[in-house]
């Protein structure tokens, strides 16, 4: 069984040359590594510009290296697949898989602690930035 509103991801991608051209490009990797589960609606007004092509997607989209995804585990994928997620694949993150037991029995929930996640997260950059610049002041006098 498949869950709607969502697509299967990668934490990384491989890359080959192409012979004509010489360009490197990506590609789907030899290893997949675990299976993770990015939202494909997420419960905000807002979308990024990304997300807004997973809704018609048909190949799979590769973030360039500044750039990354972030599955509903928090963790950075770089990979999406056109295929939403699987429960049942035994190579699925089981933080994921979590998640989305959470979001299916609890939205409410599911919303608050994504929130709360999101929040210590900026909370916790916003505290290395001031540090670096409380270090670069104090370095400078």
């Amino acid at each position: 069984m498949r869950i709607t509103g969502t697509r299967a991801a990668l934490r990384h991608y491989d890359e080959r040359r192409d012979p004509v051209d010489h360009k490197i490009d990506p590609v789907l990797p030899a290893d997949p590594g675990e299976v993770h589960a990015v939202d494909v609606h997420p419960d905000r007004r807002v979308r990024t510009r990304s997300l807004t092509v997973l809704d018609s997607m048909r190949e799979p989209l590769f973030s360039s290296y500044w750039e990354h995804y972030e599955a509903v585990c928090g963790a950075r994928v770089r990979v999406i697949l056109p295929t939403s997620v699987d429960p049942d694949d035994p190579d699925m993150c089981p933080r994921c898989r979590t998640w989305l037991t959470l979001r299916d029995s609890d939205p409410a929930e599911y919303a608050r602690q994504l929130r709360a996640r999101r929040d210590d997260r900026v909370r916790r950059e916003q505290e290395a930035t001031d540090v670096e610049d409380w270090n670069r002041r104090n370095q400078a006098s």
